[in-house]
């Protein structure tokens, strides 16, 4: 026979059991000692307005929010809020929100997600955190979401891969481990990375001409420190490799620029007012005497300058010589970008071994157009396809002075 002093524990309780129930302070029914009622548990615990009630919860040690269709099914588990949060891993925790699901072992949820399943968080490997969001994903052990995600969808973000982290934003997916996405719409490239959309705070940085401190990496430790280089930057933008095309038998303007490393390309709006180059040229070539040989620096349509047409005296095969400088004077679409150039080309002649040549100095402010991309080109072209006539680059070296 069982006794009401026997403690022993219930099982199979239901919120539909009766519960005893004495009240000291009512003696309606005759007791000086009280009243005794019955009342079922559910009806007891609608009575505890504004105070929050938990259960034993499905796992061994574990507790979760009565009335909220919580599971903690994990050992040692823990849902202390939201509606309809689930905690199946060890040691697992839930700290509201709805629809979250932990599924690795010692995994944190601290809350958000949504109002369905399918826009909940799910950490599903062990040691993961989830720090709010929509519809994030961690399946890699030792990684974290920091908040972000969509609900949008298959919008949120994902980890897959181990010792990650993904700070807010949208789309983002880590397939690399050690890695770290800082934005939205990023997808990792390789492990130990940080991925950002944007390094600076804008977009497209302001321009400055006086700044003399660059990024650098260093190729030891992989650290970015910055450089000073004191005044304006010097560099080589393109070298050729390789001879050109020769240039004989025709009378079509054809490009003297042969295969090489580097680039001749500017990009969209990628001049600045003061920007300065050179482009150093030698190869051979030889000559009909009578003929004219014309040389053109362009980029497109755009001509920065024109040698010729240069009557030519008879020529074997001579050494020549062909520099220009050219600077940007003013910035924008044609008309009113500006380019100024100057530039001299000299060989030599059979008779004599002297110096002949030519040289230019002109001003585009018509056709030339900074917001459009440009590539530099320089053409030969003959007036006659006799078989003397021909010219060659050996050497191209263009460089920005300032």
């Amino acid at each position: 026979m069982a006794f009401l002093t026997d403690q022993t524990l219930a099982s199979g309780v239901t919120l539909n059991d009766l519960i005893h129930i004495v009240i000291p302070t009512d003696i309606s029914q005759g007791n000086p000692a009280g009243s005794s009622y019955k009342a079922t548990i559910e009806q007891v615990i609608s009575g505890f307005t504004g105070t929050t009630l938990y259960e034993v919860g499905p796992g061994t040690d574990s507790t979760q929010r009565i009335g909220t269709s919580s599971d903690s099914s994990g050992n040692c588990s823990v849902v202390s809020g939201g509606i309809s949060n689930t905690v199946l891993g060890l040691a697992g925790f839930v700290g509201g929100g709805g629809f979250n699901t932990v599924s690795g072992d010692r995994s944190v949820i601290t809350g958000g997600g949504g109002s369905c399943p399918a826009l909940g968080n799910k950490t599903l490997c062990n040691y993961n955190f989830i720090g709010g969001g929509i519809q994030n994903v961690v399946n890699g052990t030792f990684s974290s979401i920091v908040g972000g995600g969509s609900i949008l969808l298959a919008n949120g973000n994902i980890i897959n891969s181990c010792y990650s982290t993904i700070v807010g934003g949208c789309r983002n997916v880590i397939n690399h481990n050690f890695s770290t996405v800082i934005g939205s719409n990023i997808s990792t490239q390789s492990a130990c990375t940080v991925h950002i959309n944007n390094l600076l705070i804008k977009n497209t940085p302001p321009q400055d001409q006086t700044a003399t401190d660059y990024l650098v990496r260093d190729t030891i430790s992989g650290m970015v420190k910055y450089k000073t280089i004191p005044g304006p930057t010097v560099f080589g933008l393109y070298a050729q490799t390789g001879n050109s095309i020769t240039v004989s038998g025709t009378t079509s303007e054809l490009s003297i620029i042969g295969p090489g490393v580097g680039t001749l390309n500017v990009p969209t709006n990628g001049f600045s007012v003061g920007d300065s180059f050179v482009v150093r040229v030698s190869g051979d070539l030889g000559a009909n005497n009578g003929d004219d040989l014309t040389l053109r620096v362009k980029s497109g349509s755009a001509e920065f300058g024109v040698v010729g047409p240069l009557n030519m005296p008879n020529v074997t095969s001579s050494h020549f010589s062909f520099e220009v400088t050219f600077t940007i004077r003013a910035v924008g679409t044609a008309g009113n970008a500006k380019i100024q150039s100057s530039g001299f080309f000299t060989f030599t002649q059979n008779a004599g071994g002297t110096f002949e040549g030519d040289n230019f100095s002109t001003l585009n402010q018509t056709t030339f157009d900074t917001t459009i991309p440009n590539q530099l080109d320089i053409t030969a072209q003959f007036n006659s396809t006799n078989a003397a006539n021909f010219i060659f680059t050996e050497i191209l070296v263009l460089n920005k002075i300032y």
